[in-house]
């Protein structure tokens, strides 16, 4: 590049950068990282927010239609009143309002009893004279009493707002903390004069700092402690989700983007590498795509969860590590040497060593009480000759059926083992009681029930899987196309959901504000390895277009009834799959791929062998030519 050039090019960037100082707007708040603020909110927090406009974020997501399902809640409902309260607080007492302004607000939740929960409002005094609570308070010359308590030789304030609102205040230095509870008050005191700075805990420093200034919030959720919430939403009699959330890893840390009909969060977390962390599980193994939801997962699916890592070996050895830090190995190990003891078998080279790139669990839409009725599980295989032969071995060792049913030419067998996947894979699969399985391409699924499996069987023949599904398409537009872990949910389809996995009090919340759920398309919360940071997205939106649902192969009326496996074929004009089926008339269907009957057409014989597609006048368009015995049949998809 000769000298003019290099000048010109230097303008330019100068002018450049100009227009972005001068242009791009720019806020006084104070953004950085303050450790005296930190150190205010106690350690047990099981989530904080952060933001340097609350309340007109606030009341941007009161308003739009997932904040209204979010606040229709009684947790929720909750936090809105202090919200509110708060903000006509600070508006009504200009005085106070002027020595808070322009500063970062940090929102923090914590139980403050077996199943209460307080919320801690901190941030700074805007004044440099340090003035003292009590003179604000003085000056803002309240009508209703002000009482206060001496607590490890500080003051805490008391103060009633509007609603019979308590609020509670602490001041320690500049800083100010506000909360609905007086025990999570007195908690405050003793954490800050005692306890450990929350900015001295492994990697939420590292969150805090690279956390997005521009994003309208920034969440930070404490893993370790959130479990302790969740465990007062579950099932008494179930008793799983609590240590799984506690165990999975150290801290996450989202940007909020809010929109009217979404909410985007993106960010990472954090797992250390001596952390009693399941994330960790996918450390140096490769994120992967779901092929599963384009040729296994039904368009019913109403809720999966997905582990996506390329080498089993790798995370299996990684999952032994993580099972010996939370001091579950040897259980683990137990139960698979008292398995092979009792079969004559050795389950890792049985089983382990032909399972692939991903294993899928995932329950479909019904209306059973039980939803476990219809959980499954598609594992990857990678070597499908080695799986039909161990597959064999086992089922001899266990004295299983090679085929309890054949269904549309597809063998359903059955292990005839009790809890098969739990007991050699862990108890992520709690609820697979039981080892009904079939071979779909490279997949092999597990299923409770025998007719979801033939629901499975259909959805696949008929290319109704979830990657046709219009809705599902656009929300996995908001994800990042390779997944390590990935966790999502249809909100329009668990309506049975909540009986049966909620606690009976938050049951019938659910149930009661069911309609406003149905609204929301899905949620996902999904994290791809890249080291010990996961990078991290979770995204919820409302449904934005009328569902159409496809009809399936079920649903299609037949002249008559058919056995003959139907076949696979290509739609030449849109590359879309199709079906072919004969019924016992011999008559012959063309079916696409939402179930219409395209047409149909009487044959004097069964068909022998595949349907085959031929390009006969070459002219990039796929006949149908196939063999009736005595006859060849060569037919236009038209």
């Amino acid at each position: 590049m000769n000298k003019k050039k290099w000048i010109i090019l230097s303008c330019i960037l100068v002018l450049v950068g100009y227009l972005l100082y001068y242009f791009i707007p720019r806020t006084k708040v104070d953004r950085a990282f303050d450790s005296e603020s930190i150190d205010m909110i106690p350690s047990d927090a099981f989530a904080i927010i952060k933001s340097n406009e609350p309340f007109d974020v606030a009341k941007n997501l009161f308003n739009s239609p997932i904040g209204k399902a979010f606040f229709s809640f009684k947790d929720a409902r909750e936090l809105q009143k202090n919200i509110a309260s708060l903000d006509s607080f600070f508006l009504k007492h200009p005085n106070i309002n002027e020595v808070l302004k322009n500063k970062n607000l940090l929102l923090s939740f914590h139980k403050t009893g077996l199943s209460s929960k307080g919320f801690l409002f901190v941030t700074k005094i805007n004044n440099d004279d340090n003035s003292d609570i009590k003179k604000i308070i003085s000056d803002a010359k309240f009508t209703k009493d002000i009482t206060f308590k001496e607590y490890d030789e500080e003051l805490i304030y008391s103060i009633t707002l509007k609603n019979n609102t308590k609020l509670h205040i602490v001041q320690f230095g500049n800083c100010l903390a506000m909360c609905n509870s007086l025990i999570l008050a007195e908690t405050v005191v003793r954490h800050y004069k005692h306890g450990q700075s929350l900015g001295k805990m492994q990697g939420f420093e590292k969150l805090y700092r690279s956390s997005d200034e521009l994003a309208d919030v920034n969440v930070f959720i404490n893993f370790n402690k959130v479990g302790d919430y969740l465990f007062n939403l579950e099932n008494p009699y179930l008793g799983i989700v609590q240590n799984k959330v506690n165990q999975f890893g150290n801290w996450m840390e989202l940007d909020v983007k809010l929109q009217e009909d979404k909410i985007l969060m993106n960010g990472f977390t954090y797992v250390g590498d001596s952390t009693q962390g399941y994330l960790n599980s996918f450390l140096n193994t490769t994120p992967q795509k779901i092929n599963a939801i384009s040729t296994i997962l039904p368009s019913n699916t109403s809720f999966f969860t997905y582990q996506g890592f390329g080498d089993f070996n790798l995370f299996y050895s990684n999952f032994e590590k993580y099972l010996s830090e939370t001091k579950n190995l040897y259980a683990h190990q137990r139960n698979i040497e008292v398995f092979n003891q009792r079969y004559k078998l050795d389950i890792k080279k049985d089983f382990f060593s032909w399972i692939g790139n991903d294993v899928c669990a995932f329950v479909t839409e019904g209306n059973q009480d039980n939803v476990m009725q219809n959980y499954a599980v598609a594992i990857h295989i990678k070597d499908i000759e080695m799986a039909d032969a161990s597959l064999q071995k086992i089922l001899n060792a266990t004295k299983g059926k090679k085929e309890v049913l054949n269904y549309l030419n597809y063998s359903i067998s059955d292990l005839n083992v009790p809890a098969f996947l739990p007991t050699i894979l862990g108890d992520f699969y709690m609820g697979l009681n039981k080892s009904y399985y079939t071979i779909l391409e490279d997949y092999i699924v597990f299923a409770n029930d025998i007719s979801n499996l033939k629901n499975i069987i259909y959805s696949y023949l008929s290319t109704k899987t979830l990657v046709k599904n219009v809705h599902f398409n656009k929300f996995t537009d908001n994800l990042s196309s390779t997944s390590s872990y990935l966790l999502y949910i249809n909100c329009k389809k668990i309506s049975n959901f909540y009986s049966y996995f909620l606690h009976p009090d938050w049951a019938k919340q659910f149930n009661t504000v069911n309609a406003k759920i149905k609204e929301l398309d899905g949620l996902a919360i999904q994290f791809v390895s890249n080291s010990n940071l996961y990078y991290t997205n979770v995204f919820v939106n409302k449904m934005d277009i009328k569902e159409n649902e496809a009809v399936s192969l079920i649903e299609c009326s037949l002249d008559a009834s058919y056995s003959q496996k139907p076949w696979v074929v290509i739609n030449h004009t849109n590359n879309e799959k199709e079906l072919m089926v004969q019924d016992h008339k011999n008559t012959l269907y063309l079916i696409n791929n939402v179930g219409k009957i395209i047409w149909k057409k009487s044959l004097k014989n069964q068909i022998v062998g595949d349907i085959h597609q031929v390009d006969c006048y070459k002219n990039n368009k796929l006949q149908y030519l196939f063999g009736t015995g005595k006859e060849l049949h060569l037919i236009d998809r038209n």
